[in-house]
């Protein structure tokens, strides 16, 4: 008995090395280099050598144990789709990896929860439709913004809201308003369920790349949950404020109506104020956490303010480099006291209403910091 389990064992061992050295790349590169040379329509007989190249892909990876092999066959996949997304033989290649995907996914999701190999296999299935970076994969990733794992959540958003997919949806041959409304809506219920702070960047970039009314919707309701986490003192990963910001200060330039760009105004100043306050009375944060501040201060003030306020830049960064306060800076800036501050007196923009309905000449303040300050765990 011991002797055939041990036999079993071998057998089992050797087929599983056998699937994964099977994966040959010659006839699929011969392919690709035909087709897309030719810039021509791939044939039956191309089409099967794809589609099998996929099949024995995804069984090798679904198979395999070894992290390495898994990566180096996820990196052959993405090699073979070449590098011009606008080919016939592109959009044949993408055509067929949607189908195995789409199948070693659904039978992925009825391994055991708690498996291991599952969320390896999973995870590196969004990684790989990321690197893809076509939105024909959109619904793949879409199908797990609600995942359990935070992985595989945070590869689901890079999937959708990578720069290549930004420029398909919006590009003049490739555009699909439906699919871009889709991910719009997906990514909005994202950012209202889950507080994964370190893909907000990427949703914003998403958000700004769309160039239309209901991205700008999401983006303000980025900024919204963010400044609520500020005024409670419950947000994580403030290194993610920069990005948000910076795309929110890069739309208020290309943005023509009056009314949006006093929304943009009005959060992007209330947001960075938000920043700016969490620096200057968190004193008992972890100093990780006010490293991220500064960072964030700078970066912003770097990239946006002196384009807001030409000769205005650096004043935070000078007097953080001299280790001085920067309260002065602040209240030059935002204004204290009911008196107006120079951003929003020179880009004409309040920050809201009051109960009465008169405009807000200065940002609205964080209230004391928790007696006993307990930092959010960061995120991987």
């Amino acid at each position: 008995m011991i002797k055939s389990m041990s036999c079993l064992s071998c057998i089992i061992i050797l087929a599983v090395s056998f699937t994964a050295m099977a994966v040959d790349t010659s006839k699929v590169e011969q392919v690709r280099t035909q087709f897309i040379q030719s810039n021509t329509q791939p044939d039956k007989a191309a089409e099967q050598v794809i589609d099998e190249f996929w099949r024995k892909s995804i069984d090798s990876m679904m198979l395999v144990e070894d992290t390495a092999e898994i990566v180096a066959m996820r990196s052959d996949l993405v090699k073979q789709k070449g590098d011009k997304d606008l080919s016939f033989y592109a959009s044949a290649y993408v055509k067929i990896a949607a189908v195995h995907l789409k199948s070693a996914l659904d039978t992925v999701a009825g391994w055991e929860n708690n498996d291991s190999k599952k969320l390896r296999i999973e995870r590196n299935f969004m990684i790989l439709i990321a690197e893809l970076g076509r939105m024909e994969l959109s619904d793949l990733a879409m199908s797990r913004l609600n995942h359990d794992d935070m992985m595989v959540r945070y590869w689901s958003v890079r999937a959708i809201t990578s720069p290549r997919v930004i420029s398909q949806l919006t590009s003049d041959i490739t555009r699909d308003e439906k699919l871009t409304s889709q991910i719009l809506s997906s990514l909005g219920d994202f950012v209202k369920k889950y507080d994964d702070a370190i893909v907000l960047p990427y949703i914003a970039n998403f958000a700004v790349g769309i160039k239309n009314a209901a991205g700008n919707s999401l983006l303000m309701a980025i900024a919204d949950k963010r400044i609520d986490a500020y005024m409670k003192w419950t947000v994580s990963d403030e290194a993610a404020d920069a990005g948000i910001l910076k795309g929110i200060g890069g739309l208020i330039f290309e943005t023509a109506s009056a009314s949006a760009r006093q929304e943009l105004l009005g959060r992007f100043g209330q947001l960075y104020s938000c920043v700016v306050q969490r620096y200057l009375i968190g004193t008992n944060l972890p100093a990780a956490s006010r490293d991220q501040l500064v960072t964030v201060i700078c970066e912003v003030e770097t990239a946006v303010m002196e384009k807001m306020l030409p000769g205005s830049a650096n004043r935070f960064r000078n007097e953080l480099q001299r280790n001085q306060p920067i309260d002065k800076v602040y209240e030059a800036l935002f204004g204290t006291s009911g008196k107006a501050g120079e951003l929003s007196t020179r880009m004409n923009f309040d920050y809201g209403k009051d109960g009465s309905g008169k405009g807000l000449v200065v940002p609205r303040s964080l209230p004391a910091p928790p007696a006993t300050q307990s930092q959010p765990a960061a995120q991987p």
